[in-house]
């Protein structure tokens, strides 16, 4: 949530207070979903994942024409290039996309944990702030599972993983967005 950054203060215009609660039932139901077909939901995950890395690659061919110079224009076609096969790469073998996807999830979410966790002892005296901390302590048990039972577990650990990341993470910003909520209300 916009309001807790590392030492800040917790404070919200209502209009933000309104789009985070709505911003948290849609990562709410999309968790729900995501749990309830973790194979589907992973595969998604990777084509999606796949788009973005092809669609990066066409900015770079796109944004190369904007240089002044040969080294500058030839740098930025062969990261267009690059960009273009993999994300090509990734649509064309969605499956091995997976395997990838599912290792550098577990090491986003063993990272997004600690930083959760951090991020509570440098606002555990807020409003809520103990919600920090269960986002993390759960975000870093998730990626510790799906990093010991990897590469076997590819197939529905994405989807799954996701899908319980979207509703915790949902849950907690619900769970602030009314803490804070309350806080205004008395403050």
């Amino acid at each position: 949530m916009a309001a807790f950054g590392l030492g800040g203060r917790l404070s919200v215009s209502p209009k933000t207070l309104n789009l985070s609660v709505g911003w948290s039932i849609v990562l709410v139901v999309l968790g729900l979903f995501a749990i309830m077909l973790p194979g589907l939901a992973g595969l998604v995950v990777a084509r999606l994942v796949a788009w973005l890395i092809l669609i990066a690659g066409i900015m770079h061919f796109v944004h190369a024409f904007g240089f002044k110079g040969v080294g500058g224009i030839v740098w930025e076609l062969l990261l267009g290039v690059l960009f273009v096969l993999a994300g090509g790469y990734m649509l064309l073998h969605p499956l091995l996309s997976l395997t990838s996807l599912t290792l550098l999830l577990a090491l986003m979410f063993l990272m997004e944990g600690v930083f959760h966790i951090l991020n509570f002892f440098q606002n555990r005296s807020g409003a809520g702030s103990s919600w920090l901390l269960v986002d993390g302590i759960v975000t870093l048990v998730l990626g510790l599972l799906i990093w010991r039972q990897w590469p076997a577990s590819a197939m529905w650990a994405v989807g799954l993983i996701v899908g319980i990341d979207l509703l915790m993470t949902g849950w907690t910003h619900l769970m602030l967005s009314r803490a804070l909520k309350r806080h205004s209300a008395t403050a």
